[in-house]
């Protein structure tokens, strides 16, 4: 790889890792995880 290439893959796994995170933050918001999160395992499940 040249010296500009290696910039180029540096810079797109920064916007790659900005993705992420905004995604994850995202995720983190919705209301269906909330719920989720907040709930109380029953039956099979909770047994396990």
């Amino acid at each position: 790889m040249t010296y500009h290439e290696v910039e180029q893959a540096l810079a797109q796994v920064e916007r790659d890792e900005k993705d992420i995170a905004a995604n994850l933050l995202n995720v983190d918001r919705h209301m269906g995880y909330r719920l989720l999160d907040g709930g109380e395992l029953t039956g099979l499940t909770a047994e396990r």
